[in-house]
């Protein structure tokens, strides 16, 4: 399956995890994955990070026969700029007024930044813009990385879009309603708010003194989400993914604790071939939300 030419792929890159989700064109199905963890385990120096996770990604490539395929790749939105501005609904020149309004928001030149940007709501009077920023050398960086790995990059998003892009695809019976995911590794958590199917805003959190305990680590995450929602008129559905949910009776506690919180599946509705037992594929399920996301975007741009 994983030979089929109509494929692209979305990639998930972070210190703890080398994640890779293939998706065909022709079966409109994901068909394959790979899953690395801890790539930097082995690594004694910060210089040699760079070699270790290209190693690891040309290896994931020739397993799973990706080379020259269209590739999405996420960059954790921990380093990124990301702002809401308001502009004049008669302004004509939107990108230069979010472009100026981003520049004295950064540290550096503007120059030094590729930014993006879209809607998000609008008044008779004022248009709301989310507007995304990251390092021009970061992503050329990663960028490198994909290339000298076999891949063909020709999407760089950061990973929340991705993962509210998987969200949106597997919970339209919940698109509608204010929702939160909690997307966490051992490092850091980041709690992203949704509703309507659009990001409205977030919240980075440390995990180094919380993530050993889940009742601690859930009591911390929950007393944050409190703090947020005072500001906001709404009950909320809270789906946890990524690699601190990996252990199920962790994730259990912390879902008995936040209440109405629930495991994201990113294959709820979205077809998939993979060949692993059912029982394997459950256990992946955590660590594969932004890669899917990425995945399925790069299939529908990849046709566009």
């Amino acid at each position: 399956m994983a030979k089929n030419k109509s494929c692209v792929n979305g990639i998930d890159i972070s210190n703890e995890n080398i994640v890779v989700a293939q998706y065909s064109l022709d079966e409109d199905s994901i068909i394959n994955t790979g899953i690395i963890l801890n790539p930097l385990e082995d690594v004694e120096s910060n210089s040699k990070q760079d070699l270790a996770i290209g190693t690891k990604l040309k290896k994931i490539s020739a397993q799973m026969k990706c080379s020259g395929q269209k590739t999405a790749v996420s960059l954790p939105f921990n380093y990124a700029v990301v702002k809401n501005f308001m502009v004049d609904s008669d302004e004509k020149n939107i990108k230069s007024v979010l472009e100026w309004e981003l520049s004295q928001n950064i540290v550096g030149n503007i120059d030094d930044y590729y930014f993006d940007y879209e809607p998000i709501g609008s008044t008779p009077q004022v248009a709301k813009y989310l507007v995304a920023a990251y390092r021009k050398n970061k992503v050329q960086k990663i960028v490198s990385l994909i290339k000298s790995a076999g891949f063909n990059p020709f999407i760089v998003d950061l990973d929340m879009f991705a993962l509210v892009n998987v969200f949106e695809k597997n919970y339209k019976e919940n698109i509608s309603e204010a929702c939160i995911l909690l997307y966490a590794d051992t490092r850091s958590s980041k709690i992203i708010f949704t509703k309507d199917g659009t990001f409205i805003d977030f919240e980075l959190v440390e995990n180094f003194q919380f993530a050993e305990n889940a009742e601690t680590y859930a009591k911390h995450i929950l007393e944050i989400i409190n703090k947020s929602l005072e500001k906001e008129d709404f009950k909320t559905t809270i789906f946890l993914t990524g690699g601190l949910f990996s252990n199920f009776d962790f994730l259990d506690k912390v879902c008995s604790i936040l209440g109405n919180a629930k495991l994201l599946n990113p294959l709820k509705e979205i077809k998939n071939q993979i060949d692993i037992s059912p029982q394997d594929l459950q256990k992946c399920l955590p660590y594969l939300s932004v890669a899917v996301g990425l995945a399925i975007r790069a299939g529908l741009e990849a046709t566009l």
